[in-house]
């Protein structure tokens, strides 16, 4: 099943007038998510996800997008990923941003594990999430759902939201379009390297136990182009990867991203440690 058929929800709060939130349930804890969180907030989230029978045809496409989502965002400025403990373990988990390129500032929507559903956790953590988002200096916040999700029937009506039914999702647009498209909204991150031309061979079998390997590991990469040219006793490397975001391209180069990323061996078979690449914006591809 794709997203083709799904009907969306859009609700909207007005973030002025959130009032102050009762205390946290009792037994539970409440602090902010940590880059070394990222491999359990994705299993919270996924497992909040499939819980609801709405969301379970669509699981296969979710796990990507939520898996590149918390991959990209975690960490970032104005991001948030407010997690909730039980006995030392996290059992629900809100990303929030200031802004993001699907139009909302829920990234994850509300997930809250099956077995700590129905304790008042959903509404702490969406009240939660609303005031963070006012600290932010945002006056509205956003978020999509599907139509029938048990958020749209249980935790997104409340606070005084409005609601906007069958609208367009736009993160499904982007979501989308592929390096194989026409018009796109991506980078392209090139890389160049210099080897001895009797090393050629041997230089990219080493990428694509290195660097190649790693693109693939990073959500938000959509791909490579590996181009070889040999001259004058030389082979000549051009690395063209193709990304969805610059938060996408830190996660593999670091904040510094300018900046090339070598591993120990490259210095035996470069002739020359380049010690920046380039980016492009992507406009179209005929």
């Amino acid at each position: 099943m794709t997203y083709r058929n799904t009907v969306w929800v859009r609700y909207t709060w007005d973030l002025r007038k959130i009032a102050q939130l009762p205390e946290t349930p009792a037994g539970y804890h409440i602090r902010l998510g940590r880059p070394d969180d990222e491999r359990v907030i994705v299993s919270v989230v996924l497992e909040a996800y499939a819980s609801d029978p709405a969301w379970q045809p669509l699981m296969k496409g979710i796990e990507e997008r939520m898996t590149e989502r918390i991959h990209s965002t975690l960490g970032m400025p104005d991001v948030d990923y407010i997690v909730v403990e039980h006995q030392g373990k996290i059992v629900a988990v809100s990303g929030i941003a200031k802004s993001h390129w699907t139009g909302q500032n829920l990234l994850t929507g509300i997930c809250v594990l099956s077995d700590h559903q129905r304790k008042g956790l959903g509404k702490h953590l969406l009240g939660l999430s609303l005031l963070r988002l006012r600290d932010f200096d945002l006056k509205k916040a956003k978020v999509y759902t599907e139509a029938g999700s048990l958020a749209d029937k249980k935790i997104y009506p409340l606070y005084g939201s409005t609601k906007e039914y069958d609208v367009e999702y736009p993160g499904l647009r982007k979501q989308s379009r592929s390096i194989s498209e026409g018009k796109m909204n991506m980078i392209a991150r090139i890389w160049h390297g210099l080897t001895l031309a009797s090393k050629g061979d041997e230089y990219f079998e080493y990428l694509k136990k290195t660097g190649l390997k790693d693109y693939r590991s990073i959500p938000g990469n959509e791909g490579v182009y590996v181009l070889r040219r040999v001259k004058d006793g030389k082979a000549e490397f051009l690395l063209i990867s193709f990304w969805r975001s610059n938060s996408a391209i830190k996660k593999f180069a670091g904040d510094d991203y300018e900046k090339a990323r070598y591993y120990l061996e490259d210095k035996e078979y470069l002739l020359e440690l380049e010690p920046n690449v380039v980016h492009y914006e992507i406009l179209e591809k005929l």
